[in-house]
């Protein structure tokens, strides 16, 4: 029994290891995708988002750190999208929890673009990014294409920092 919890932790370090070294992380070309969104716009990452600073965000319905940094997320957009910010949300809901989008995004006031497949922590999305934990975002420069910063420096009042800085050297 030792052997299969200490067999079945180690898979799970290793999954976690691979997956956070493929962590874009800040300088690095975002990674590039083609998607449509749940009103069946396509989008194609980052390219559309030229001139603009965009936020991608990983989250979820579920997920209560998500909710708890949404007003954040949600402040910062509606302070800074008249000036050239955007956010394409990447959604880790599921089946289960499909319904439950439109009613959360409504109540919070998020009114950016939004991608799910439904397929939880096992869409492409998750495995291109390297995302191991939500809420997980990465700013990018949509000009350059690449990731000016990531991760837990972009919660709270680090995003709204970080959104000034960047659109301020954007059509420098």
């Amino acid at each position: 029994m030792k052997k299969q919890i200490l067999g079945l932790l180690l898979s799970v370090l290793v999954a976690h290891l691979a997956l956070s070294q493929n962590v874009p992380t800040r300088g690095q070309k975002a990674r590039p995708f083609r998607a449509k969104t749940l009103r069946g716009l396509p989008v194609n990452f980052p390219s559309d988002y030229r001139g603009k600073v965009v936020l991608l965000d990983f989250w979820a319905t579920y997920c209560p750190p998500c909710m708890q940094e949404m007003p954040n997320v949600v402040k910062a957009y509606n302070k800074y999208h008249a000036r050239g910010f955007d956010i394409l949300g990447i959604s880790l809901d599921g089946p289960k929890t499909k319904k439950d989008i439109s009613r959360v995004r409504a109540k919070k006031g998020m009114k950016w673009n939004q991608i799910c497949d439904y397929r939880v922590w096992e869409t492409r999305f998750v495995k291109l990014y390297g995302v191991d934990v939500i809420p997980h975002e990465f700013l990018v420069n949509g000009n350059t294409g690449r990731v000016i910063a990531e991760g837990d420096t972009l919660y709270g009042e680090g995003l709204d920092a970080a959104v000034k800085g960047a659109l301020s050297t954007l059509h420098k």
